[in-house]
């Protein structure tokens, strides 16, 4: 199977944008409640491994290789469990007025299921010598889901991981809010929110080992999330305020973002989150041209511009990026998630496991 990326999207007339937007909520409110029913598929084998082969195909395609992964090994090889983040106390838009750092956090064990515990706690027990998956997940996720959706992603990354050890921590930020009758101020709140919300992240990565091998993986505005903190790690300023932790020398960062819902030109420098590439060996960004609630991305309000998750970089994008282009690599995975836009529909592919995981989980030099 051969995935291509395209580079524009259909446009859409302009009178229809509120009809569009209005089928893009209930789809994703339709979407969100079967989180409480949905389960990835266990008997789905892990045969399929997206690699590329650059003697034969151009960037931003992938082959499908027929391999036998190894199973991948619950006790002995990783850790067996997780910590959920929540920045949830912390100083969060529109009442603050500078971002002001707090955490609650949880752990979940495999024997003793999911528990109270705290940062120093986590910051005693993560090794730096094992690499660390951050996930951030999208808008739209109440407190409700978490754990299941937590746990997914988990027995995901280990089916991408084959067997490799990791540590995963689910960053969790206030996305969760009641849709009111203008969907797209809604919309732009939760955008902004997580814009906000990469001081935390950057707070948080701040405080893990200097020497550690990180993975970063978000999910539609999750991308927004990771996006502003490497922003702020290179000195860019988001709300016009700077980070006081902009030193990571030598922590090795690796980034995913999956149904992006940033404008496609962001990273671009001068830009938004112009900074952004620069702290970050590569981003691989999984796109979909047939992602719903991205078609409808640009129509939000005047001056949007289409999503990165649908069209990925175009060649102008690459043209301003320079030599940082090189650290993107565009691939369309609509072959496997299709008209959907929730993060359960991602976690039930084993494929896009071993992509995403290959990618983050650096290896020694």
């Amino acid at each position: 199977m051969q995935l291509n990326l395209p580079l524009h999207t259909t446009r859409v007339r302009p009178h229809m944008s509120t009809l569009l937007i209005c089928a893009a909520v209930l789809f994703l409110q339709s979407a969100q409640a079967e989180t409480t029913r949905a389960s990835a598929d266990a008997t789905t084998p892990i045969s399929v491994l997206l690699c590329e082969d650059e003697s034969s195909e151009p960037p931003g395609t992938a082959s499908a290789a027929a391999t036998h992964a190894a199973q991948y090994i619950d006790a002995d090889s990783m850790h067996d469990g997780f910590w959920i983040v929540s920045t949830e106390p912390s100083a969060q838009l529109p009442e603050a007025d500078r971002p002001r750092f707090a955490v609650a956090v949880r752990r979940y064990d495999s024997a003793t299921g999911l528990a109270a515990s705290s940062l120093s706690e986590l910051q005693h027990e993560i090794d730096p010598a094992i690499p660390i998956c951050v996930m951030v997940h999208g808008s739209f996720m109440g407190e409700r889901f978490v754990k299941s959706e937590a746990m997914k992603t988990w027995n995901w990354m280990k089916q991408g991981a084959q067997g490799r050890p990791f540590q995963m921590i689910y960053f969790r930020w206030p996305s969760d809010r009641p849709l009111g009758p203008l969907v797209a101020i809604d919309v732009a709140v939760l955008g902004r929110r997580a814009s906000w919300n990469g001081f935390y992240l950057n707070a948080f990565l701040h405080s893990l080992p200097e020497n550690a091998r990180i993975g970063l993986i978000g999910h539609s505005h999750g991308s927004r999330v990771i996006g502003s903190a490497l922003h702020l790690m290179g000195g860019g300023r988001i709300d016009g305020l700077q980070s006081r932790h902009q030193k990571h020398a030598d922590q090795r960062i690796r980034t995913v973002f999956t149904a992006s819902a940033i404008d496609h030109h962001w990273l671009n420098p001068g830009e938004e989150f112009g900074c952004a590439l620069g702290r970050t060996e590569g981003l691989l960004n999984l796109t979909n041209t047939q992602d719903p609630a991205l078609l409808v991305f640009p129509l939000r309000c005047k001056g949007i511009r289409r999503a990165l998750g649908r069209t990925g970089l175009t060649d102008d994008d690459r043209q301003e990026l320079g030599a940082l282009a090189g650290r993107v690599r565009d691939l369309d995975v609509a072959d496997y998630v299709g008209c959907r836009h929730m993060w359960p529909a991602w976690t039930e592919h084993p494929a896009l496991a071993v992509c995403a995981m290959s990618w983050l989980m650096i290896d020694e030099d």
